[in-house]
């Protein structure tokens, strides 16, 4: 929810300087002057119509692309993995945060918090190469869960941990180095 202004996302622009092209994209819940997400449903209908721009004249990025996204944005990037040829997530919201359990929608109590990890294991799956940037406190999941629920797709899935929550707070250079490496060793 941070928009492209985010630091973390603003660090990645100078993977430019390795020969990438970095294209930075405003959520349109952002762009409508909202703080809160709408529906993955429209999110992924925007994210779709914005890779159609990318891809043509006079855009027209190079390929291999790698999609990515921090939070929301992280979520999009997986449903929309069969665009790109490999994922950057940060700060992936693998669950809610949820203090205690939250309420179904029947009116019951969760047990566990309701997951995300269908959307992280999809393209893995697929083969996809997955790296995930993980807080050690991040409410929303720690890098231990993240490497748990990729743990069946091994080899698709790196995470790298960093001190920190789900905030914009990671060590910048470490991440500019740990996504450079990454794309690096891409087929």
């Amino acid at each position: 929810g941070g928009g492209v202004d985010d630091p973390d996302l603003q660090a990645l622009t100078a993977l430019t300087e390795r020969g990438w092209v970095v294209a930075l994209v405003e959520q349109p819940w952002r762009v409508a002057g909202r703080r809160i997400a709408v529906a993955p449903p429209k999110l992924d209908e925007a994210a779709t119509a914005m890779l159609a721009v990318l891809g043509a004249d006079p855009f027209s990025l190079p390929r291999p692309w790698v999609l990515g996204g921090r939070s929301a944005g992280a979520r999009v990037a997986t449903r929309l993995a069969g665009h790109a040829q490999a994922l950057c997530l940060i700060a992936f919201p693998l669950h809610p945060p949820a203090p205690v359990p939250p309420l179904s929608k029947t009116g019951r109590v969760r047990a566990t918090p309701p997951s995300r990890a269908a959307e992280l294991t999809a393209p893995l799956r697929a083969g996809i190469p997955t790296l995930v940037v993980q807080g050690t406190s991040d409410r929303f999941g720690v890098p231990e869960q993240v490497a748990s629920a990729g743990a069946p797709f091994e080899g698709a899935l790196t995470v790298r941990s960093y001190p920190g929550d789900h905030n914009r707070n990671y060590d910048r250079s470490a991440l500019v180095i740990d996504v450079a490496d990454f794309l690096a060793a891409l087929p």
